[in-house]
């Protein structure tokens, strides 16, 4: 457990946003597990032509399919905007088509309701978890 910790410092401290992303994801699926959703994949991008985007997690719960964009941010003494502006609606719509994509590729799913949430993890300057929240169902639309 102190590796991990000190670990996390070490990333935070030299600002390696992918790191930093992935600490978040992985804090996603531990608050989705404890929230009684059961993970399908993650990190789930088109495999044939142009990269359309990426999915961070595909979870389940109660026969509806739920995509899942992870904002990870650590928190500074002025923060410009809050983590869910980041998600445009071009980054929306971008995920749309690989959600679309895959529901496609996985025929046991096609007929499920589906929703696309966000997750935001905030971290302290020290790497501590401040807050998790879910915002469900972002689409613009």
């Amino acid at each position: 457990m102190w590796k991990i910790i000190h670990t996390m410092k070490l990333f935070f401290c030299k600002k390696e946003k992918k790191n930093i992303g992935f600490f978040g994801e992985d804090e996603a699926v531990v608050f989705l597990k404890k929230n009684r959703y059961s993970i399908v994949e993650r990190n789930v991008r088109n495999t044939h032509g142009y990269s359309l985007g990426e999915i961070d997690i595909v979870a389940k719960k109660d026969k509806k399919l739920v995509f899942v964009e992870v904002k990870t941010r650590v928190c500074r003494d002025k923060e410009a905007l809050p983590p869910e502006m980041s998600i445009t609606q071009q980054k929306i719509r971008k995920i749309e088509r690989v959600i679309f994509q895959y529901r496609a590729k996985h025929l046991q799913y096609k007929k499920w309701p589906f929703r696309l949430d966000a997750i935001i993890v905030m971290y302290d300057k020290n790497g501590k978890i401040i807050s998790i929240q879910q915002k469900e169902n972002i689409f613009l639309r």
